[in-house]
């Protein structure tokens, strides 16, 4: 990275952490699937890293990244706890940690070799490529595309 890239991390991290509030008034009619959409940002994010994008584009693109997983949890959680049974909630929470933060270190093992013996640049597209055909190949499931949002219940505590 070049050496105004290292300098300007902290504006790109600080970038991604603005948003979550929207996440609070958003509600689409297929929740899963707007839950995959609105992670898309991340995408853009790699794709700046990938073309050494100027400092203010990659603070962009990581601004909205994060704005996308700040809404992307709050519908996946949503979704989770009207469409997971209760007794069955602790138990799918514990695979979807699993599944979310156990490849975190596995990926941050594997990225220095790699981008050693491919250079940093190839890395990085080699990411985005993995992950867009990821996010493709999870809204092409019918049951994401298919989900939709349920009534609201009534709030039992105002009657």
């Amino acid at each position: 990275m070049p050496a105004r890239g290292r300098r300007s991390l902290p504006l790109v991290a600080s970038a991604q952490s603005l948003v979550g509030l929207v996440a609070l008034r958003y509600r689409p009619r297929r929740p899963l699937l707007a839950s995959v959409i609105v992670a898309w940002p991340l995408l853009l994010e790699l794709l700046a890293l990938a073309v050494y994008a100027p400092v203010w584009l990659v603070a962009a693109s990581a601004f909205a990244a994060g704005a996308g997983i700040a809404i992307h949890l709050a519908l996946w959680f949503t979704v989770f706890q009207r469409e997971v049974p209760e007794h069955a909630q602790s138990r799918v929470s514990a695979y979807d940690a699993l599944g979310s933060f156990v490849l975190i270190p596995l990926g941050m093992a594997v990225v220095g070799p790699v981008s050693a013996a491919i250079g940093i640049q190839e890395t990085i597209w080699a990411a985005f490529a993995i992950s867009l055909a990821c996010q493709l190949a999870i809204v092409a499931l019918p049951s994401v595309r298919g989900m939709r949002a349920s009534e609201p219940r009534p709030n039992l505590a105002t009657g």
